[in-house]
């Protein structure tokens, strides 16, 4: 993950926070299958920020607060819980819950970090790694400001090292992969899924529904 990337993780959390605000109903007291259809975008970035930060593939269907709750996750993580998640080498087994000095650790976990997946290993081996890649402890602090905006942060980044370093691979790349990000629409109803496709600019010349699906698809 870029520092760039980085950046607009905040400007999405600034941008979706703003929406809560200005209309509280439709995000907190409705099922979550409507904001899906009623913010694509906001959906699209959603995916794609936690594949980005968990390293995880989460579909959002037919929940009444999945969506949500996955959303306040992410805001809730500390810029420096981010770096860490980011920085990560190793990847617990899917579903793997460790107990490491007392505290919990799964892939969702903010408090996952290269230390704690060398303790894992140490203790248990390779039993509950995905992949396992050890790393040396890095003292190294950034001077981040407690308390910051999406434009701050360009701005602190930009003096720290360029916007194309990528984090975890500590290397500058040329460009970034687009996330293919798609809704469950088989959960979907037709009239959501015609809703879903004039918000997406799609144009459906299909009637029924798995035809429908196709299109939304291609």
């Amino acid at each position: 993950m870029t520092m760039k990337q980085v950046v607009e993780y905040y400007r999405f959390i600034e941008r979706t926070d703003d929406l809560i605000r200005r209309y509280p109903q439709r995000f907190l007291s409705q099922p979550n299958s409507k904001i899906i259809v009623s913010y694509p975008e906001i959906h699209k970035d959603m995916k794609r920020f936690y594949k980005l930060v968990f390293g995880i593939s989460y579909e959002f269907g037919g929940c009444s607060s999945c969506f949500m709750d996955r959303y306040f996750e992410l805001k809730n993580l500390k810029l420096t819980q981010i770096m860490n998640k980011m920085q990560l080498k190793s990847k617990l087994r899917d579903g793997v819950v460790v107990q490491i000095d007392g505290t919990y650790y799964s892939n969702e976990s903010p408090h996952l970090t290269n230390e704690v997946c060398n303790k894992i290993y140490a203790k248990y081996g390779s039993t509950y790694f995905e992949h396992y890649e050890k790393v040396e402890p890095d003292n190294s602090v950034m001077d981040v400001p407690e308390k910051f905006t999406a434009d701050d942060l360009e701005k602190f980044f930009e003096k720290e090292m360029p916007m194309n370093f990528d984090i975890q691979n500590g290397e500058l790349v040329d460009g970034e992969p687009e996330a293919i990000t798609q809704p469950d629409f088989g959960v979907m109803k037709i009239t959501e899924l015609r809703e879903y496709a004039k918000r997406a600019g799609v144009e459906l010349k299909s009637k029924k529904k798995a035809e429908i699906i196709n299109e939304l698809k291609k």
